[in-house]
């Protein structure tokens, strides 16, 4: 979308996905936490060492997918319900009809 003022391109502003993404991160990573055993009983297969890196991977990979999750559903809402979008050359912003 070009800019109205000065018809240069503007951009989407990120005005929900920056939340969203991090709900997701946190959501993600407490449901990982709960099912964190299962990543701790495959780690024990190689040594006490593995069990804490086998729950601390199941977090992670937890928050991960949590966090894409929340960036989809973020960008999914600024580009179809919010609209917002700012010129990076007039500082010119606008909700898009």
């Amino acid at each position: 979308m070009n800019c109205p003022l000065c018809g240069k391109p503007a951009s989407l502003k990120s005005v929900v996905r920056p939340a969203t993404t991090a709900a997701g991160v946190g959501a993600g990573g407490y449901v990982a936490a709960s099912g964190a055993s299962t990543g701790a009983a495959i780690g024990s297969l190689f040594g006490p060492l593995g069990t804490v890196a086998g729950g601390l991977l199941g977090i992670l990979v937890g928050a991960a997918a949590g966090g894409a999750a929340g960036h989809a559903v973020g960008k999914y809402i600024d580009e179809g319900v919010i609209r917002t979008y700012h010129c990076d050359f007039c500082d010119y912003s606008w909700r898009a009809a």
